[in-house]
């Protein structure tokens, strides 16, 4: 059983099959180094993640310091889901500032009428602006950075295998065919002359 797996184990590696060329050898340790890399970048990958997952919550502390909520009151309707399509939508409103009333657009529902009051987010200046990001979207973030730098690396080193191993079998044809060439002439069909 254990010569079994010896062998088994052996086939499987590049240049373990007797029956093997050089360009199979190649191959394999192709396949081998691009798998071996592919692990490799999953670490890289989440400390990728991790740094922007940091960035973003950094910069959503800065912004949870640097902006605050209001009540505004809606100076218009909010356009209908049918007139405009779903999400949020800006509309014109007005809010209270130490300053004095402001107006401007800010985000709200779609349906909302006038009059209602939204909870809206306003910069230093007292401009409407999008709130802070929070620890989903920064989840978010750090996970899509993960996943795809390393689907987009996985992805490069399938295409140098494939791009490398597609050249190793137009090398492989042609010596086969150089073989063939040799062997074709003394090949026969049907019985020994003389009989």
């Amino acid at each position: 059983m254990r010569a079994q797996a010896v062998r088994l184990v052996r086939l499987m590696l590049p240049g373990g099959n007797p029956m093997s060329h050089g360009v199979d050898r190649v191959e394999g340790v192709s396949l081998i180094v691009a798998v071996m890399l592919a692990t490799l970048l999953v670490p890289i990958m989440l400390v990728a993640g991790s740094l922007t997952y940091a960035g973003v919550v950094a910069t959503a502390e800065q912004q949870a310091r640097s902006r605050h909520k209001v009540v505004a009151t809606l100076l218009e309707d909010a356009p209908e889901v049918g007139a405009g399509g779903a999400g949020p939508a800006k509309v014109l409103a007005e809010w209270r500032t130490p300053e004095g009333p402001r107006t401007g657009r800010v985000l709200t529902e779609d349906g909302r009428d006038k009059g209602e009051h939204v909870t809206t987010w306003l910069n230093e200046r007292g401009k409407p602006v999008n709130a802070p990001a929070g620890p989903g979207e920064a989840a978010f973030a750090g996970g899509l950075v993960a996943i795809t730098g390393w689907l987009t690396a996985a992805c490069l080193l399938a295409l140098v295998h494939g791009g490398l191993k597609r050249l190793l079998d137009r090398r492989r044809y042609r010596e086969w065919a150089d073989e063939w060439a040799l062997v074709e002439p003394r090949w026969r069909i049907g019985p020994p002359e003389g009989r």
